[in-house]
């Protein structure tokens, strides 16, 4: 199952693909036509603002990067169409990971 995902994320970007390379502060709506997600640097959600991640968003993080939630992060996640977390080449270091200081509704749906 590993090899087959990273194949198909491989194969996303090599093809054109659309691809979004994020850094600094995100709030809005990330959608799967956007997807994957690449973070190139630390992201948070300010206090105040929000973050929506709709069902079958691909978040692929550098190494050493964190994402910090200070205002509102939903993820929208579906068992056919997760979100899904993880680092983008984990052989050079991996992902911080996820500080949440403000609220999250990491929400799953069968």
């Amino acid at each position: 199952m590993k090899k087959f995902f990273v194949f198909l994320v491989f194969l996303m970007i090599r093809e054109g693909w659309s691809t979004e390379t994020v850094s600094g502060n995100v709030y809005g709506t990330w959608t799967k036509e956007k997807s994957p997600y690449i973070v190139n640097g630390d992201i948070n959600v300010p206090s105040g603002k929000g973050l929506e991640i709709e069902e079958g968003v691909l978040v692929m993080f550098h190494q050493h990067t964190r994402f910090f939630v200070y205002g509102t992060l939903n993820t929208n996640g579906t068992l056919d169409f997760p979100v899904v977390f993880t680092g983008y080449n984990q052989t050079k270091g991996y992902w911080r990971g996820l500080e949440i200081y403000g609220y999250a509704n990491l929400n799953y749906t069968n």
